[in-house]
Order: C-alpha cells, then structure tokens, then sequence
C-alpha cells in the first residue's frame, strides 16, 4: 500500500508543476501585451494631433496661395488672411524668402511661437510673376495649439 501512495504523489507532483509554470507563462504574456498595448496607443495620439495640425497649415498655405495673397509680399495681409483662415485654436507664424530682382526678401509674421508645446512646420514654394520675370519663393509657416 505505501508503494501505490508514493506513485501517486509523485505523478501529483509533476502536474503541479506544469500548471504552475503555464500560469505564470499566461501571466507573462498579459503584462506584455498590456505594456505593448500602452505605447501603441500613446504614439499614435501624437501621430494623429502632429497631423491635423500639419494639414491644417498646409491648407491655410494653400489658400493663400491660390489667393495671390503671398504674392503681394505684404506682411500685415500675409499675418491678417492666415489668422483669419485658421480655426479658433490654432496659431501660426508665417516667413516668406525669395529672391528678387534687386534684393533678397524676407517678409515675416510677429507671433512668436510657445517654448513648450507641440509646434508643426512646413514649407510651400511658389511663383511670383511680373510682366517680364518669374521670381520664385518659399514660405515657411509653424503651426500650434493656443
């Protein structure tokens, strides 16, 4: 009888073991998928916020290109169109650099952006025509949340 009890604990044993070792694999595994999971979410929120702000200025660009407003060189035009196309939340400065006939040229927006927070740039390149010549020129904007 002794020997019938000590072949069952022994294969007791090794059923213990297996079970302990799958628990704390299955345990393993859940703190890395949630560890992975975490960083996951938390680059892509960045991606998405860098984004919107980069089509959005990118837009506002646009618009103030198709508008001939960049064209003019006017910095108060310049400052006062794309502050009224951006949204309520937003903040821009602009800078145009070209150069011109008898000059290089640099017209420029006065907000000055923040020294802590998120700020998105770009740039867009355009034609400046006259009756004779094409001149051409960049416009560089940043872009950030007020």
């Amino acid at each position: 009888m002794t020997k019938k009890l000590c072949l069952n604990l022994r294969s007791g044993n090794k059923g213990f073991i297996l079970s302990l070792d799958i628990a704390i694999a299955v345990f393993v595994v859940f703190i890395m998928l949630i560890i992975s999971a975490f960083y996951v979410s938390k680059g892509g929120e960045e991606q998405l916020s860098k984004l919107q702000m980069t089509r959005t200025g990118a837009d506002v660009m646009a618009i103030l290109d198709y508008e001939k407003t960049l064209e003019a060189l006017d910095q108060d035009a310049v400052a006062s169109e794309g502050t009224n196309l951006l949204p309520a939340t937003y903040q821009m400065r602009s800078m145009i650099n070209g150069t011109f006939p008898a000059q290089i040229m640099s017209v420029e927006t006065t907000t000055q952006p923040p020294g802590e927070q998120l700020i998105v740039g770009g740039r867009r390149e355009f034609v400046i025509r006259n009756a004779t010549n094409e001149y051409f020129a960049t416009a560089y904007y940043w872009i950030w949340l007020k």
